[in-house]
């Protein structure tokens, strides 16, 4: 993972190490379809707190097949001198499989007519995406995972796995003012690290302030299972065809 962070971080250092010096910086809001592949099934989840009254939960839920989510993000983007293009911001995932991704990464503006232009670009993105399971309901005082204690009523618990992705793409852009452009940007991504799921457990402490919890989903009081077979790694695939149209306002 470093090696991959690192190579990352050498790309962005080579595109701008010809000038630092912005001429043009850009705020853009877009939407877009992301891959997020799930087989169909039955997902079962079974669950043992360590509590002494040992609060529990036990859920089924059907997985419906996808292979895509819906996405909504912005970026922040500078136009260096010779053409070359840095850009970071956010994205979120929304839908059956939800997450958040931070982007970051830059290319260079090979077309540039005035009426359009055309960027290819190399993106990086580290985020997290996963699903809900369900919610344990306390005993007697509190719930507590991982020596972590839920006051809570109920405790939320997701399925949760990190990632960290290139989505190489190319960005085609036509100028509706001196300050307006509409975009549609056009890549593939391939996950370079996905790191296997964990459970998430989200409520309120003694004090009633908000606090989380992790657990291994190896640990000996879970179990997870999908169509009956115990999961043991990542099934959410990110790798496809990924889509985007936005607005990007000059600054």
């Amino acid at each position: 993972m470093k090696q991959l962070q690192l190579l990352a971080i050498l790309i962005m250092t080579l595109l701008l190490s010809n000038n630092l010096v912005a001429q043009d910086m850009d705020l853009s809001l877009n939407l877009g379809m992301t891959p997020s592949t799930t087989s169909p099934g039955d997902l079962y989840f079974s669950y043992v707190d360590e509590s002494p009254s040992q609060d529990n939960l036990q859920s089924e839920r059907t997985i419906e097949q996808s292979k895509r989510a819906f996405t909504i993000g912005g970026t922040i983007g500078f136009k260096l001198e010779s053409n070359a293009y840095f850009r970071f911001g956010l994205e979120g995932m929304l839908g059956k499989i939800s997450g958040f991704e931070f982007n970051f990464g830059g290319g260079y503006e090979v077309y540039n007519n005035d009426k359009f232009n055309i960027k290819p670009l190399l993106m990086f993105s580290y985020g997290s995406a996963g699903l809900k399971l369900g919610d344990i309901y306390q005993n007697d005082v509190y719930i507590e995972v991982n020596r972590t204690q839920f006051y809570s009523e109920s405790v939320a618990v997701r399925l949760d796995r990190t990632h960290f992705i290139a989505h190489p793409e190319v960005e085609f852009g036509m100028p509706v003012s001196s300050s307006t452009e509409i975009t549609l940007n056009v890549g593939y991504q391939i996950p370079l690290s996905i790191k296997t799921s964990k459970l998430i457990f989200s409520g309120q402490d003694e004090k009633g302030e908000d606090v989380t919890a992790k657990e291994s989903i190896f640990a000996s009081n879970v179990y997870l299972s999908l169509n009956g077979h115990q999961i043991r790694s990542n099934f959410i695939g990110v790798s496809g065809l990924a889509i985007r149209a936005g607005i990007k306002f000059n600054l």
